[in-house]
């Protein structure tokens, strides 16, 4: 059966109402790029309507998980003043929408010149616990869960443990970026880190924060822990 995905959801998903029984555990949106210059891209990308269909039509502790384009370069200007301007309204979309923990990271086997993204929403905070296992216990799922070759050997190509560990933290230059936008984030000032107190005031808690993930490794798996135990990230190794 071929259906215009975009209508079904918004057909079926947009009003506000429990919709449990009929929702998704995971969503996967691999369409057109957000740089796209078409009308359809710009709406998949930006369209409050369809992207609040989305929230709705997962379950509580739904993933929705999105391509969003190439990896852009440090030199890059902000998403939202450059070519990326639709990447930038759909993180803001889904952060207003109610997904409460965003994370970006790059794969450099998609078959494309370079290295590209793919975003990553969780409804739920508590699922993003998830996200940031050991590579151990990664690959301790995968054996329980994948289907053995006769080989005894993984019918992953391109992932264990070790990849999910790198994913973990977001490409360096969507720190950069997300720092060069109007009106810098206070998270972007170093500064910030020197005080619990101070800390305390930052966008720490906002869905999608690279700078607090690139830098305040603790911040992984608690943003609580991230607020207690703030410190000065300039003497970390950055990674």
């Amino acid at each position: 059966r071929f259906e215009d995905a975009m209508a079904y959801f918004i057909d079926n998903f947009s009003d506000d109402v429990d919709h449990e029984e009929a929702a998704y555990d995971i969503i996967i949106m691999d369409a057109l790029d957000p740089n796209d210059d078409i009308e359809f891209a710009v709406e998949l990308y930006t369209s409050d309507t369809y992207i609040r269909s989305l929230y709705n039509a997962l379950t509580s502790d739904g993933i929705l998980v999105v391509q969003v384009g190439e990896v852009p370069f440090s030199s890059s200007p902000a998403d939202e003043t450059g070519r990326f301007a639709n990447r930038s309204v759909m993180q803001k979309e889904l952060e207003r929408a109610g997904f409460q923990s965003l994370h970006v990271y790059e794969e450099g086997h998609s078959g494309f010149m370079g290295p590209w993204s793919t975003l990553v929403a969780f409804r739920d905070i508590q699922t993003r616990e998830n996200w940031y296992r050991s590579g151990a216990e990664i690959e301790l799922q995968l054996q329980k869960r994948i289907l053995q070759t006769n080989s005894g050997d993984s019918s992953l190509r391109y992932f264990d443990g070790a990849t999910m560990s790198s994913y973990q933290l977001p490409p360096s230059a969507f720190e950069v970026i997300h720092c060069r936008q109007n009106g810098m984030p206070r998270d972007c000032d170093n500064s910030v880190w020197t005080s619990k107190t101070v800390a305390n005031e930052t966008s720490i808690g906002d869905a999608y924060n690279p700078v607090t993930e690139r830098h305040n490794r603790e911040a992984l798996h608690s943003r609580e822990y991230a607020r207690d135990n703030s410190y000065d990230w300039k003497e970390v190794l950055l990674y």
